[in-house]
């Protein structure tokens, strides 16, 4: 039987990133004119990334655009889910 280690933040660490994900990202709230928190900022730059991926795979070939179309339509779902309109 083979014994596996496992890496768990520590309760202050997970806690203290939580704050972070959760608090408000005061460029892209003046921007967008709403509240908008540092998770949502992430959800977006996300999609940006994979819209840019797609863009740039359309002219490569049909198997990578479909690859690429799939994750930016999951990239939107998750901003969706994420409470982003």
């Amino acid at each position: 039987m083979k014994k596996q280690t496992t890496l768990q933040l520590q309760p202050a660490a997970l806690s203290a990133f939580q704050v972070w994900l959760n608090s408000d990202n005061s460029l892209f709230s003046s921007v967008l004119e709403s509240a908008v928190s540092n998770r949502q900022v992430l959800l977006i730059g996300h999609a940006c990334l994979a819209f840019s991926a797609l863009v740039c795979a359309v002219s490569l070939s049909a198997e990578a655009a479909t690859f690429l179309f799939i994750w930016f339509f999951e990239a939107i779902f998750l901003c969706v889910k994420g409470g982003l309109k």
